[in-house]
């Protein structure tokens, strides 16, 4: 601060309190600059963690319900106990459609995910209780396993890989490893 206030005495004509006036006003915008921008910066990363956040948590359901459907396209269970998870259905999805940062087609690819996810678990829910009250539930067992189908990759209408697609573009390559998010065209086992 004083190699600033002998410089600017080094200007002909300026007295010593006018530097000091000078070095004040500049200190004073700095720290109104700092305390501007520091706010904003901090709030873009803290809003990019939480995209982030909330792709991963898609990520797991999206993992996950694959590894459910190949299990039930694989078994001989035709009404399992199990359901895919839907946690970021409810959370993760909404603040990232309100986050604004994906286009019409991911979002599309996530909310399709999510619907024949919700879909198949109502089927087997469905199913499950049609076979406890004695109804015949052995024809739903195809809708099932279509349902099933579209949750697997490399199937034609493959959500998983839609779902992967959009993951692949919104999570950094290291997020995606961590998590084991991959396309898949194999019956790769969860860990």
């Amino acid at each position: 601060m004083r190699d600033l206030l002998n410089t600017c005495m080094l200007v002909p004509g300026v007295s010593e309190n006018n530097c000091a006036g000078w070095v004040q006003a500049w200190g004073s915008l700095l720290g109104l600059g700092i305390a501007i921008i520091f706010p904003i910066a901090y709030g873009f990363y803290t809003r990019r963690e939480a995209r982030r956040g909330h792709f991963e948590a898609i990520a797991l359901d999206v993992r996950i319900a694959e590894h459910q459907a190949r299990i039930y396209l694989g078994s001989k269970i035709m009404v399992p106990a199990y359901r895919v998870p839907l946690h970021g259905k409810e959370t993760a999805l909404p603040a990232l459609l309100a986050d604004g940062k994906m286009n019409a087609k991911d979002a599309t690819a996530l909310v399709q995910f999510y619907v024949d996810a919700t879909s198949f678990n109502y089927c087997l829910d469905l199913t499950q209780q049609m076979k406890a009250n004695g109804e015949a539930w052995q024809p739903e067992v195809n809708r099932i396993k279509l349902k099933a189908e579209h949750l697997v990759s490399g199937g034609s209408r493959s959500r998983y890989d839609d779902a992967v697609a959009v993951l692949r573009k919104h999570l950094p390559p290291a997020s995606l490893k961590r998590l084991d998010v991959e396309e898949r065209t194999d019956s790769t086992e969860l860990d």
